[in-house]
């Protein structure tokens, strides 16, 4: 798909726009089930923390942002290297 976006003329930066959307919605959606998931197990898990609250809203804030930083750099590189193909060469290839 890319290298079709890309031999009709789209350029670098839109397609990683692209990729990003795509990619980050359903990180997104599986972050806030996987934090809802969390807090509604809180009667489990508390046998589990040491000198944290279940619902510590710091935690679960940082537990977030860190699993979106760690997929918005699992996203980027292979659609950075995705943008350096040639879209003639990978259009051919299949």
């Amino acid at each position: 798909e890319l290298a079709v976006r890309a031999a009709l003329g789209a350029g670098r930066w839109r397609l990683i726009r692209t990729v990003i959307a795509n990619s980050l919605g359903v990180v997104l959606i599986g972050t806030i089930l996987g934090l809802a998931a969390a807090a509604g197990l809180t009667r489990f898990m508390t046998t589990l923390l040491v000198e944290v609250t279940p619902l510590d809203p710091v935690t679960l804030v940082a537990a977030g942002a860190l699993i979106l930083a760690v997929s918005l750099i699992a996203i980027l590189i292979p659609a950075v290297r995705a943008t350096r193909l040639d879209p003639a060469a990978a259009l051919q290839s299949e």
